[in-house]
């Protein structure tokens, strides 16, 4: 039987930093297919409550390392 992870929660201190730190300084960001203006401001509004972005913010920081990984070679994740 699976289980939530809290991802919201843990996008709120440390976690939720390094992963919006990881979304900006990507090389899929280096590509402008997304607004990272309005990713900063989902990121304040999921902190500041009462929204939650988690589910579409770690969909970010997951296809931006698997893109920094699997296409720019990045290994350094």
């Amino acid at each position: 039987q699976g289980f939530g992870a809290p991802v919201s929660e843990w996008f709120q201190g440390e976690l939720g930093r390094r992963a919006q730190r990881q979304i900006k300084e990507s090389a899929l960001a280096e590509r402008r297919l997304i607004d990272y203006e309005e990713v900063d401001r989902m990121w304040e509004a999921h902190r500041r409550g009462p929204v939650n972005w988690a589910f579409h913010l770690w969909n970010l920081y997951n296809v931006s390392a698997w893109y920094d990984y699997w296409v720019a070679g990045r290994s350094n994740l």
